[in-house]
């Protein structure tokens, strides 16, 4: 339908707009999207003024953002048009819904990633008017001169959430608003920040004017809301495990005493409750309040610990047992002299009673030894796909880990139990290679599980969609972004969280 407002507002800028569009625009209504009042008054702001729209996952951001993008790609016919996401795969998904809500012409639209050649690129921007990239790509072709940034009417940014720092969404827009474009912003997130600081950074950043938020709650979106019921199960620790830890306490404790006697910052907290976040953090207040390094070697020894500790507790004894094994294989200076320790071999001794001593993941019995979570996992799903194969149902579910490492392990698991349980990895693209004392990354600085390529995401989620695979096991990346495909047809099971 198209609706008449004033538009004189929008003030002049290097493009013109098509006089006789600009005082209507266009809001999709047909049996496909059955009008949503919510979604119209969102889109609605989005379109009058610079707006940060929060959604939960499969309530419409996309439409949002394919009516605001019609609406300038309808009023400035020369001027240019840009959607970015954070990675190719949640590109090419955009491409698909965009145009199936508001049938923007192909002709008009173009895919930039780094695949394209520079010169195609180039041709890209001087012809068409729609364009779906990320961020890295729009950066570098405005900056080579390829992109005329001038010419921009409007960005969406998906995942606006990331707009903090010098991410790149931060200095495209700098870049576009530095060129003297006049422009719409919408950003769009599930999730906008996790306190009121990140998300000012993040509409300070976008100059955001307005924020259109709607939660669970909200009467108007409950009803379109997928019915969703919630267990914790509280899972008790084995005995080796709760012996395992106490050997650890007792082997890291003195290093921790050590720091404390040095006056190192409350930040590192209790062995009980410390990461290998609060290491690094405590070492960094302390370096930064005495501008010494004498102690980096306790604290990358006590670094490697703790995340020892920590994977034994969240993942299980195998997890902790291959933590154990790159100290013995990485041992340098404190660390060498650690794994002599008798207090070492005590606790290396405990952990290989503890397990079978086979070291293959694809051992489903090592992998289940002395880890309760996992056994519960596995009953959980073989009951789940069981009722659903007895009801001549189709099911799909998904299995959140917090790292790279337990993902390999429940898909080794789940195995298995084919052609019933028919799981599959999907994890981001980058390879975490770091070990030892680099504190380049956080909680999985000590991971060298291999990324997935895109092409192997997007067969992953195709796979998915169609049913040869019904559960995937993923890291954050399946619940940023990739949730909107998932939502619709998927149990969640979070059943790898921090104990």
């Amino acid at each position: 339908m198209s609706l008449r407002y004033n538009r004189e507002q929008w003030a002049e800028g290097p493009v013109p707009i098509e006089e006789g569009t600009k005082h209507h625009w266009i809001y999709p209504e047909t049996p496909s999207f059955p009008l949503r009042e919510y979604q119209f008054s969102i889109a609605e702001s989005a379109i009058m003024q610079n707006t940060l729209v929060s959604l939960p996952t499969g309530l419409g951001k996309t439409l949002v953002a394919a009516v605001v993008m019609y609406n300038f790609y309808n009023w400035f016919p020369t001027g240019k048009v840009i959607f970015c996401a954070p990675t190719r795969p949640l590109v090419t998904q955009q491409i698909e819904a965009c145009y199936g809500i508001m049938g923007i012409p192909t002709s008009d639209t173009a895919e930039i990633s780094a695949r394209t050649k520079p010169e195609s690129r180039a041709c890209l921007w001087g012809e068409r008017r729609v364009f779906f990239c990320t961020p890295q790509s729009l950066q570098k072709d405005i900056a080579a001169g390829r992109c005329e940034a001038r010419s921009v009417v409007c960005i969406i940014l998906d995942e606006a959430h990331r707009a903090q720092g010098d991410y790149d969404y931060t200095k495209v827009v700098e870049q576009i608003e530095e060129s003297g474009a006049k422009f719409r912003v919408v950003g769009l997130s599930a999730t906008p920040g996790t306190s009121q600081k990140a998300i000012q950074e993040v509409v300070q950043n976008l100059r955001i004017s307005k924020i259109e938020a709607r939660t669970d709650d909200d009467e108007a979106i409950k009803k379109y809301i997928h019915k969703r019921e919630s267990e914790i199960i509280q899972i008790k620790q084995t005995n080796a495990v709760a012996k395992i830890e106490r050997l650890f306490a007792g082997l890291v404790n003195p290093y921790f005493d050590q720091l404390r006697s040095r006056g190192v910052s409350r930040m590192l907290g209790s062995y009980a409750t410390a990461t290998d976040w609060n290491v690094i953090q405590a070492k960094k207040e302390y370096v930064s309040r005495t501008n010494r390094h004498d102690l980096d070697h306790v604290f990358g020894a006590v670094r490697r610990l703790i995340d020892a500790k920590v994977a034994l507790r969240t993942h299980g004894i195998g997890v902790a047992k291959r933590r154990l094994q790159q100290m013995q294989s990485d041992a340098s200076g404190l660390l060498s002299t650690i794994v002599r320790k008798d207090e070492f071999l005590e606790l290396w001794e405990e952990i290989v009673k503890a397990t079978s001593g086979s070291s293959s993941q694809e051992d489903v019995a090592e992998l289940k030894l002395n880890n309760p979570k996992l056994c519960m996992l596995d009953q959980i799903l073989i009951e789940h796909f069981s009722r659903a194969r007895a009801a001549n149902e189709s099911s799909r579910c998904i299995v959140f880990a917090v790292r790279r490492e337990p993902v390999e392990m429940i898909v080794s698991m789940l195995s298995a139990s084919k052609p019933l349980i028919r799981p599959h990895k999907f994890v981001g693209q980058s390879t975490s290679a770091a070990r030892g004392g680099s504190e380049k990354d956080s909680s999985d600085a000590f991971e060298v599980l291999a990324g997935m390529k895109q092409r192997e995401q997007q067969e992953a989620l195709r796979l998915f969609k169609k049913g040869d695979i019904n559960v995937i096991v993923c890291t954050s990346i399946g619940e940023e972004g990739l949730g909107e495909t998932f939502y619709h047809c998927a149990t969640r099971l979070q059943v790898f969280p921090p104990n």
